[in-house]
């Protein structure tokens, strides 16, 4: 069996794309494919940012704790360190979060949907848009 990688994912997005355009549309199968292709490089490539930002705040919290120790043994105030973590921003994180809610909205609107409440779907789907833009007051962590 051949190894997946991105690079073999996004050819297959490709193909599928060339396709659909040579034969004038893709059948329910492969358009099916081709949105789960997708959304795996979507929510890879927000893996990939939420690894790359802890990485960078695991060595932000391990030089800060070793400066506020130094500090310490020096007898000067560790304000500098509570101040530095205030400055703290995790934009993939709160991406993520964010994504997370609305699709937790959107389950919702489906479910509401299901109960014949057509106009509570659509506000609630438009506030899960909102959520996933981190537009909402809701959105926030």
């Amino acid at each position: 069996m051949k190894q997946v990688t991105m690079e073999s994912v996004k050819q297959r997005i490709a193909d599928l794309e060339s396709a659909g355009k040579v034969v004038g549309g893709l059948s329910l199968s492969s358009e099916f494919e081709l949105a789960c292709l997708r959304e795996l490089v979507a929510v890879t490539e927000q893996r990939d940012a939420m690894v790359a930002e802890m990485s960078h705040l695991w060595g932000f919290c391990k030089k800060a704790a070793f400066d506020a120790d130094y500090e310490a043994e020096l007898g000067m105030e560790r304000g500098g360190f509570t101040d530095a973590l205030n400055d703290i921003r995790t934009p993939a994180h709160d991406a993520a979060i964010a994504a997370l809610r609305a699709e937790g909205v959107e389950m919702f609107a489906e479910h509401l949907s299901g109960m014949g409440i057509m106009a509570s779907e659509t506000s609630v789907k438009e506030f899960a848009r909102q959520l996933r833009e981190s537009k909402s007051e809701g959105a926030k962590s």
